[in-house]
């Protein structure tokens, strides 16, 4: 589930899907606690690499 959330988040298409559904919350945990180190990565650079998502988390 992390692993296929952290792929959709790297597609910018979905971006918007994922603010409005509250997923962002979701990969931000995942960033700080997955169990997996390379999953956490991947999680962060999604996070990092979009620019809406860097926007919608500084109002989190």
């Amino acid at each position: 589930m992390e692993l296929a959330l952290c792929h959709l988040a790297q597609n910018e298409d979905n971006a918007f899907d994922i603010m409005e559904s509250g997923a962002i919350r979701e990969l931000l945990r995942i960033s700080k606690e997955s169990s997996r180190e390379d999953i956490c990565k991947l999680a962060r650079k999604a996070l990092n690499s979009n620019p809406s998502f860097m926007e919608k988390l500084q109002h989190l």
